[in-house]
C-alpha cells in the first residue's frame, strides 16, 4: 500500500509542473506520445527526448498549459491519470486526457502512454509547428 501511494504521489507531482518530470523518470523511459504537433513522430527514448518533449508543449502554449487531475490511481507498477489539459494562449484550448504509465518498481517511470481527445488541438495555436 505505500509504494501504490508514493506512485500516485510521483503523479500528482508530474501533472503539477511537467517540467520536474526529469526528477522521476528512469533514464531509459520511453513515451508513446499523442502527438500534439506535428514535431511528434513517434515513440520517444530516453529522458532528454522526455524531458524536452515536455517543454516543447510548454513552449507551443506560451508557459500557460496546465494539466488539471481529475483521478489518479497506481499501484507497485502501473498509474493512470485523468483530467483536463488546458492552455490559455490566443486560441483556448481544453482536452481531456489519460496518462498511462509504467513504474520500474522503485518509484521511477519507466514508460508513458499519453492519451487524449484530441491530439491535433494544440497544433492549432501554431501552425508551422
Amino acid at each position: 500500500m505505500a509504494s501504490q501511494n508514493r506512485n500516485a504521489a510521483t503523479l500528482r507531482a508530474v501533472y503539477a509542473d511537467l517540467r520536474t518530470i526529469g526528477r522521476y523518470c528512469a533514464p531509459t523511459i520511453v513515451v508513446h506520445p499523442a502527438h500534439h504537433t506535428r514535431c511528434d513522430t513517434g515513440t520517444l527514448l530516453g529522458l532528454d527526448a522526455a524531458t524536452a518533449h515536455e517543454q516543447a508543449l510548454f513552449n507551443l502554449t506560451n508557459n500557460t498549459v496546465v494539466m488539471e487531475l481529475e483521478y489518479v490511481a497506481a499501484n507497485d507498477y502501473y498509474g493512470v491519470a485523468i483530467g483536463l489539459m488546458h492552455a490559455e494562449e490566443s486560441i483556448p484550448v481544453q482536452v481531456p486526457f489519460c496518462g498511462v504509465w509504467r513504474f520500474d518498481g522503485q518509484g521511477r517511470l519507466i514508460e508513458h502512454w499519453e492519451y487524449d481527445t484530441d491530439p491535433t488541438a494544440f497544433a492549432a495555436l501554431t501552425p508551422d509547428i
